[in-house]
């Protein structure tokens, strides 16, 4: 069974740029959402949730 941690991080730490990372990668890149839509000014006062499976998000 794979253990899975799921932490709520804020804005400017090392799992949150991670979040980006991925946010980027699926919705901008792979479907294509324009990075204005994903990415506003709500995400300098969000709380990012990011699921860490051993070493990768």
């Amino acid at each position: 069974m794979v253990e899975t941690a799921i932490l709520s991080v804020p804005v400017f730490s090392t799992l949150c740029n991670e979040a980006f990372r991925v946010r980027r990668a699926v919705f901008v890149h792979e479907q294509k959402v324009p990075e204005a839509e994903e990415f506003d000014s709500d995400d300098l006062t969000a709380h990012h949730i990011v699921a860490v499976t051993r070493t990768s998000p």
